[in-house]
């Protein structure tokens, strides 16, 4: 599921300003998608990238910017009437152009979570960079190891447009990012909740 305009106009200022400003924390990471932890593919390309964590189920908020992100998940609920009872992580992602990244690549095939859970990943910025959507989701109760040995063929391609956010009601979709080529810079906010 899509939904656009997800915020007001001011909501989603407030949220730009706070992200893109100078002095906004952000967090190296060597792989976005965690090395190891996506299902092989020859389409990924190795990508790194930024985090900034605002919750965790273990410690709750982390960041300031958790009143920011709750106007989404509060529109959220009242356009989809999809109640979310505990968050179990918030996380905003930064990815940048890298040299030799193609169209044809994406980052690594993954889930967020290994409990069962839902996830949103709202665009905070027009940019290329699609999110790639798989046709299959893991199963717990039928894989034994991690990465498990699936075959995935690409189900949707998603652009990001600002201020809007696609739904996966099965957290345990294999999904994935792209690093952008022609726009600066590509951010999400990607939400786990159950």
């Amino acid at each position: 599921m899509i939904i656009e305009n997800i915020l007001s106009k001011e909501q989603y200022n407030n949220l730009f300003n706070l992200v893109s400003g100078v002095e906004f924390p952000w967090y190296y990471q060597p792989d976005i998608a965690f090395r190891g932890d996506h299902l092989p593919d020859p389409d990924v390309f190795p990508s790194s990238g930024f985090t900034h964590i605002v919750w965790d189920a273990d410690h709750g908020k982390i960041s300031e910017a958790i009143e920011f992100v709750e106007p989404i998940v509060a529109n959220f609920q009242a356009l989809s009437n999809t109640k979310i009872n505990n968050f179990l992580r918030i996380k905003i992602n930064l990815q940048t152009p890298i040299i030799g990244y193609t169209e044809d690549k994406h980052n690594g095939a993954h889930i967020d979570r290994f409990d069962p859970h839902k996830t949103i990943i709202y665009y905070l910025n027009d940019s290329d960079g699609d999110s790639v959507i798989f046709d299959k989701a893991y199963d717990p109760l039928k894989e034994s190891t991690w990465p498990p040995n699936v075959d995935l063929k690409i189900k949707e391609k998603i652009t990001p447009v600002a201020n809007s956010l696609c739904y996966l009601e099965n957290g345990f979709t294999y999904h994935s990012g792209s690093n952008p080529i022609n726009s600066p810079r590509r951010i999400t906010i990607n939400i786990n909740f159950n």
